[in-house]
């Protein structure tokens, strides 16, 4: 599992969605969970 803090999140984006591909990802905003993809086997409906 990786874990951002929301502005690097920001800055590195489409780096934090290819790891999310393969691997749980947190983004955390102000020291709190913010974000979690954490369903790995549905597809996206677009």
């Amino acid at each position: 599992m990786k874990a951002y803090n929301y502005s690097e999140a920001r800055k590195h984006l489409s780096e934090v969605l290819d790891i999310a591909k393969n691997e749980e990802v947190l983004i955390k905003r102000r020291g709190e969970k913010f974000f979690s993809d954490a369903q790995k086997n549905q597809s996206i409906p677009f």
